[in-house]
């Protein structure tokens, strides 16, 4: 299998993703430019996706712009809706006061 490289439109995405101030908001940040270049790539005709692969792709950057900005603020609300089916601390992560 062949590979081509993808123009970047935007060569200040890498600088955004390590400017962040955290590893949750570089995760983030890396997520919506992997998005960014997907979506340049169909723009520009160097990329094509079947509409169900464009459906996926718009689902992921709705789901990263649906992301709180705080990592802390994603934990409570995952600790909140799914904090009864595993064990934060098993994860290294902190406990919940309405979990404990």
């Amino acid at each position: 299998m062949r590979y081509r490289t993808l123009a970047v439109s935007d060569p200040g995405e890498p600088e955004a993703i390590v400017a962040a101030d955290s590893d949750y908001q570089r995760t983030v940040a890396a997520g919506s430019a992997a998005v960014s270049i997907l979506k340049d790539g169909i723009a520009s005709g160097q990329l094509n996706l079947s509409g169900r692969e464009q459906q996926w792709l718009e689902r992921i950057e709705n789901a990263l712009g649906s992301l709180p900005a705080k990592e802390d603020d994603l934990r409570s609300e995952m600790l909140e809706q799914h904090g009864q089916v595993f064990d934060p601390a098993s994860y290294g992560l902190p406990q919940c006061s309405s979990h404990n």
